[in-house]
């Protein structure tokens, strides 16, 4: 990645509103909006993680329908994969 402060900045966002999130403080929307905006202010992301964090944010959309409906979302899968993106970004950097 080419620039490393500005990536580190919008990852640390994501890493903290994924943290509101498990808090309640955050909601699967917010969630799919602040990866969604600052996945694609990423610098030099390979397509496949792009498509990944794209689709992950349509995830933790569909879960916001959920929270709507009064029902409990089940985010398990979405924070899994959540997870597992930001170890593949992290080894980018590296």
């Amino acid at each position: 990645m080419h620039d490393d402060t500005a990536n580190q900045r919008l990852l640390t966002r994501i890493r903290e509103a994924r943290q509101a999130l498990l808090q309640g403080h955050c909601s699967p929307a917010e969630m799919a909006s602040t990866l969604l905006v600052n996945g694609r202010a990423l610098d030099a992301m390979p397509y496949a993680l792009i498509r990944t964090f794209e689709s992950l944010s349509m995830d933790f959309e569909i879960a916001s329908w959920c929270d709507e409906e009064g029902t409990e979302p089940d985010l398990r899968a979405a924070l899994q994969g959540l997870d597992r993106w930001l170890d593949d970004v992290a080894q980018l950097q590296r």
